[in-house]
């Protein structure tokens, strides 16, 4: 190991390459799993985080979300405690988990899973985060999806995929709250497929 602390494990590896060369080292990241959510209401409203990203070197907008810690029992338990630390978020409808995604094959260990947290209409007026670097910002959905399928905003390419893999999950959701946002995600769908 290279490194070797609480934040990260960094290993330098010989990799023999399918036609037979060598690259020596190649160094792994051996990182823990992380979680992110998509917080949506049913009025169509996401809440994502705003905050300084240091090895991009810029202040980002991105899906709550984080490590999961020792303590979390499951993916879920840690979905649902990073989504009520970094936006106040505790009263969830529905958490489905929409994915797990390898989030940098070529040089991280670790898997990201996703989940779409169904939100209570009630939990809108409650946001509020403790994290002193994170601004929050409340957003339409559809239209996030649509800038960031355009490239008019600038997310990371395991937050895009959530986004993305929400609609389907909502498009299929039982949730009574969400008829009328199932109805616009249907019609999306339908306008994004021609």
């Amino acid at each position: 190991m290279v490194v070797d602390d609480q934040w990260m494990r960094l290993s330098a590896d010989r990799c023999r390459r399918p036609n037979g060369t060598l690259v020596e080292p190649y160094y792994r990241i051996h990182g823990t799993d992380w979680v992110n959510v998509c917080p949506i209401f049913p009025d169509g409203t996401l809440v994502l985080v705003q905050e300084y990203r240091h090895g991009y070197g810029e202040i980002l907008l991105g899906l709550p979300g984080g490590l999961i810690d020792e303590g979390d029992a499951t993916e879920a338990v840690a979905a649902r405690r990073e989504l009520e630390e970094e936006t106040g978020i505790g009263r969830v409808l529905s958490l489905i988990k929409t994915a797990s995604m390898v989030v940098n094959p070529s040089t991280h260990t670790n898997l990201g899973h996703s989940f779409l947290a169904l939100c209570d209409r009630e939990g809108l007026s409650a946001l509020r985060t403790d994290e002193p670097d994170i601004r929050l910002v409340a957003v339409d959905y559809l239209e996030t999806v649509r800038q960031v399928i355009s490239g008019a905003v600038l997310f990371s390419g395991y937050d895009a995929a959530s986004l993305l893999r929400a609609l389907f999950f909502l498009a299929i959701s039982p949730e009574s709250q969400f008829e009328d946002l199932r109805a616009r995600v249907t019609g999306f769908l339908k306008y994004i497929a021609i």
